[in-house]
């Protein structure tokens, strides 16, 4: 973390604006921008990857995460800018963290044809729908 501005409370919930810095793994790769606008905060976050593995970008805050989004290409860097409610996050310091898009390692396509009975129905807690190569299926992460 870099020079967090002092905490300020509003509604009740605490929370801190500043710099800070973004893992992957243990290892930082970028930082995140925290401002309060209204009843939003606003992220924007920058970090320097290698790999063809696309990244998503996690924050986690008292006992509450959200899902910033995934990394983009920004002139030489990947990066993301998102408002997120401020009720969605804890009370606490923010921990901006990396983890692998959904679809890429440790997950499944499934197709899923309206005609037959799905199989996979106890499984879809963490899935979501894709077309890949014109075919409509779920992705189960395992």
């Amino acid at each position: 973390m870099k020079d967090p501005l002092p905490h300020k409370l509003w509604q009740g919930v605490i929370f801190v604006v500043g710099t800070y810095e973004i893992c992957l793994g243990a290892e930082p790769v970028g930082e995140a921008v925290v401002e309060k606008v209204g009843l939003y905060y606003r992220f924007s976050c920058r970090c320097r990857l290698r790999g063809a593995t696309m990244q998503r970008i996690m924050v986690a805050c008292g006992d509450k995460k959200a899902d910033l989004g995934i990394c983009v290409p920004v002139g030489d860097m990947f990066g993301l800018t998102k408002k997120v409610p401020c009720k969605q996050l804890g009370e606490g310091i923010p921990e901006f963290f990396l983890t692998p898009r959904p679809g890429g390692s440790g997950s499944r396509f499934v197709p899923v044809y309206p005609e037959e009975p799905f199989a996979y129905m106890s499984k879809l807690k963490g899935a979501f729908l894709e077309i890949r190569n014109g075919q409509q299926g779920i992705v189960i992460t395992e």
